[in-house]
């Protein structure tokens, strides 16, 4: 079994993700504010959801 990381399917799973997460958010009364494990904004998909979600339209705001 291949076990080596894939970045660019990590990334696609990321982006969809993002897109079920946008659709979400449109049922919610806003504002609406998500909270996140990750401690840094440069984590391993905290980063990359919060540009998708931006590019969508979204005001992105990171309090650390």
């Amino acid at each position: 079994m291949d076990v080596r990381p894939r970045p660019d399917r990590y990334s696609r799973l990321l982006m969809g993700a993002a897109d079920l997460l946008a659709e979400r958010l449109q049922d919610l009364p806003q504002p609406s504010r998500l909270m996140c494990w990750e401690k840094r904004v440069i984590g391993r998909h905290r980063k990359p959801l919060a540009q998708h979600l931006e590019t969508m339209g979204w005001t992105v705001e990171h309090i650390e």
